[in-house]
């Protein structure tokens, strides 16, 4: 395949003053749910697997896989900033623009993990093709992928006041249409993807759908409150006057703000032994 000249312009930059608090908030709320869906997948165990982790952020999911590959595993984190992710002895860690399509350094592997990473990228059909290829998954092998259906903006559950909930809405809006719809995201892909590894070939897809609900001053309103902290600049070139944004931290930081969290599509298929 063709590398693009460029990465990405995904908005959220791991080196950003608010990326410790955004990925420790996703691996709180997501961690546990990737876990058990990696281990139904892998009837249990990753033992002496060879594992790709894509789009690694600050790389809690790689090393926990890298803790259960054991001694004879090896696990692979891709991401275009990896400077965040800690150091493990079967975690071999690269800085790449996954659209670049450049081969792995220990060959094909036996399971492939990518979250909220596809949906941000623009050629993200070309990149799901590149994770089911022979260079990069192994006949048999299992690809996991999750991403977020983000395409609804209404998702105030609760609010101390209408005021409140309009103000929220109005964020949300510019953050989704404007700031990531800018940035190449395509909030809609995560109900896709099931079509598109069945168009890859993948046998036994299988998409599992999840939400929860998001508590002003818990790990919900503090993910959110990460994103507009790494987009604040954005979101005043959308339309927002810094008085509104500071009313969207304060009601992020508010237990009677509770939100509608995006739907978590988490996507599986086996490839083929031919």
């Amino acid at each position: 395949m063709q590398a693009m000249t460029q990465p990405s312009r995904y908005v959220l930059d791991n080196r950003h003053e608010y990326a410790n608090q955004h990925h420790e908030s996703l691996a709180a709320l997501l961690d546990p749910g990737s876990r058990t869906r990696t281990l139904e997948l892998l009837d249990g165990s990753l033992t002496g697997m060879n594992c790709l982790e894509v789009g690694a952020g600050h790389g809690s999911f790689a090393v926990w896989l890298a803790d259960q590959v054991g001694p004879q595993g090896r696990v692979t984190a891709i991401d275009l900033h990896p400077d965040g992710i800690p150091t493990h002895e079967r975690l071999t860690t690269l800085e790449r623009d996954v659209t670049r399509f450049e081969p792995l350094p220990h060959g094909p592997v036996d399971f492939v993990h990518t979250r909220l990473m596809l949906q941000h990228v623009p050629r993200r059909e070309d990149v799901l093709r590149w994770l089911v290829s022979d260079e990069v998954l192994k006949p048999g092998g299992v690809l996991l992928v999750e991403d977020w259906d983000a395409s609804r903006t209404d998702m105030v559950l609760a609010a101390p006041d209408p005021q409140t909930k309009q103000l929220y809405d109005r964020f949300q809006e510019l953050l989704g249409n404007k700031v990531f719809a800018g940035g190449g995201t395509d909030r809609t892909w995560a109900r896709r993807v099931h079509s598109r590894m069945m168009a890859e070939g993948l046998t036994g897809v299988r998409t599992t759908v999840s939400g929860q609900s998001w508590v002003g001053g818990e790990v919900g309103g503090r993910l959110v409150a990460a994103s507009v902290g790494q987009t604040y600049p954005l979101l005043l070139a959308a339309g927002m006057s810094e008085s509104e944004l500071d009313g969207v931290f304060a009601m992020l930081g508010d237990p009677a703000l509770v939100l509608a969290s995006h739907l978590l599509y988490s996507s599986s298929g086996t490839k083929p032994v031919r």
